[in-house]
Formats: structure tokens, sequence, C-alpha cells
């Protein structure tokens, strides 16, 4: 019996064009930034080339608190300065913060149906993250009290918070890695 497609001649001849077409597909996908794989009922899953460095540099951003557990003082009164100057540092890293939340959210919708786990941190951790920017930057009155309890360096649980957020740092940043690797970045792998 012939499948459609096939002829009498060469019965294999739709599954050659069709591998040949895959192969296709997939050269065009690396080229424009993401690396194709087939997962579950011929769903279509990417990984796309900034995916890895999102995680990346959210993970060194928590883990530079390592800091706060070094020198309570100094990191306290720095990012309290940060939030409360509102200079060049403090809009560059809300520029750089909302729009990678921004992109990993609409990666996840554009994507649903066919979203890795992870990319529900987009959801979860963007929106947190999204809320945290708009409410420093709106000073609301119960926001600012939060982050004033959360920087009181004579506090006991300051330990707990900041190892925490070092935790957390951690783990994203090893997803991060593991993407890349996943991916197969070969330049990030071989250091240039």
């Amino acid at each position: 019996m012939l499948i459609f497609g096939q002829t009498e001649k060469h019965p294999n001849e739709f599954m050659k064009k069709a591998d040949i077409n895959w192969w296709r597909f997939e050269k065009l996908a690396e080229r424009f930034g993401s690396k194709p794989a087939m997962k579950g009922k011929g769903i279509m899953k990417k990984i796309y080339a900034w995916e890895p460095w999102f995680f990346l540099f959210f993970g060194l951003f928590h883990i530079h608190r390592i800091w706060a557990l070094i020198d309570r003082e100094t990191y306290a009164s720095f990012w309290l300065g940060i939030m409360r100057s509102r200079g060049v540092i403090y809009f560059l890293l809300m520029g750089i913060l909302s729009t990678l939340c921004i992109l990993g959210i609409v990666t996840f919708v554009r994507e649903r149906g066919k979203n890795y786990w992870w990319r529900w941190i987009y959801i979860c951790g963007g929106s947190y993250l999204l809320f945290d920017l708009f409410a420093i930057a709106t000073k609301l009155e119960f926001w600012q009290e939060l982050l004033d309890k959360m920087f009181d360096t004579q506090a006991t649980y300051w330990n707990l918070v900041w190892g925490f957020f070092i935790l957390l740092g951690s783990l994203v940043f090893l997803l991060g890695i593991k993407l890349m690797t996943k991916r197969g970045n070969k330049l990030f792998m071989e250091g240039n």
C-alpha cells in the first residue's frame, strides 16, 4: 500500500524529501538564532539565542548579593542610594531589567503550547520584577516600607533574605549554563 507522496519506483521518496526539508528548516532556524527541537507529538520547541543570556544575567544579578553578606552597611547604602537618587545607573538598570522581563513574557505568550517548563520563570519572575520596578519608580508607600525592612542592616533576618537571593541567583545561573550548552553555543563554551 502506498502512502500519500510515494511512488511505485521509490517507496521512500516521500521520506527522503521530508528529511531533506527538515534538515533545511533546522539550518534556517539555526541561522536566525534558534535551535529547534522536536518534543512530544511533533511540537516544535526552540531556545532563542538570547534566552541563556537572560538567565545568566539575572543569575549574576542575584549572586552579586554575596556583597550583602560581606559588608551590610556598604551594600545597603549603595542600593538605597541608587533607588533614591534615580541617576543614570538606576535608569540603565530599570531599562535592562524591564526590557528583559517584557521580552521573556512576550516569548512565553508567542510560544504557548510549545513552551519549556523554565519559561514559566518569565511569567512569574518577570511579572514580579515588573511590579517591583513599578513600585520603586512610583514610590508606593507599602513597597518603600518593605524595602526599608529588607535593607535594615540590624535585622536578624538579613542573612536569610540575601542568602535566599544568592541561592536563587545560583540556580538561575546554572539554568543559563544548561541552556547555553543545550543550545550548542560553541562560541561561549570555547571562551570566544
